[in-house]
């Protein structure tokens, strides 16, 4: 069970794109909390997603009342990914403060920090546990588009509800992401792919990966 937690009036793509790739990446039940101005358009995306209305403002954010909607199915929850489009304003705030101290449940806030795991996008994405340092080897220049990274939160939180644990999970989720762009861009080219091209090729990224056992990467 894959809790998403984000979106606003004219971002509700960022949380459907979360949503999405957490599905296509195993979670076997994928909801997404989101203001209630948005809820329709996260639903239209696809229709296996659970979507659950949160109070919303005027200009379609999150209210510092959705807390309470937020406990309700944090607590149903094998893992939490928080952040992707809600934007800053007070209810959104309240919501990161209160998924902070939710230390039961493991957390994605927008797919930059993970725990004490950090995940640093770039051309050669770097992971960390404050011991290790892990660099991913997959991914090219198509990946570098809006949404791109809100896939990422969506996988990593996936995987994180599957039970692997932090550091592992930020490592296979970096891998993931980047052989499922390899694999887009391969197909369709660099230049036109974008991030539901990615989530069209997580399932085939996930089979290699069982295929081969685990990401390749390197320690430094």
């Amino acid at each position: 069970r894959a809790l998403l937690v984000g979106g606003s009036r004219g971002m509700a793509g960022s949380i459907s794109l979360s949503a999405i790739a957490a599905m296509r990446t195993g979670s076997g039940l994928v909801s997404v909390l989101t203001p209630d101005r948005c809820l329709e358009t996260v639903a239209s995306f696809d229709p296996c997603l659970m979507t659950i209305p949160a109070p919303d403002t005027a200009s379609g954010h999150f209210d510092t009342s959705a807390m309470t909607v937020f406990e309700t199915h944090a607590a149903k929850a094998n893992a939490i990914g928080i952040g992707p489009g809600m934007g800053t304003g007070a209810g959104s705030i309240a919501l990161v403060t209160l998924a902070c101290c939710m230390a039961s449940v493991p957390r994605v806030f927008d797919a930059s920090s993970l725990g004490v795991v950090i995940l640093l996008k770039g051309t050669s994405t770097l992971v960390t546990d404050g011991k290790e340092q892990w660099f991913n080897t997959t991914g090219n220049p198509g990946m570098s588009k809006g949404g791109s990274g809100d896939c990422l939160t969506g996988i990593i939180t996936s995987l994180l509800g599957q039970g692997l644990t932090p550091y592992p999970a930020a490592k296979l989720g970096a891998y993931l992401h980047g052989h499922a762009g390899d694999l887009a861009a391969n197909e369709i080219g660099e230049a036109g792919m974008t991030p539901m091209d990615l989530i069209k090729y997580l399932p085939f990224a996930m089979r290699d990966v069982i295929q081969s056992a685990t990401p390749k990467g390197s320690i430094r």
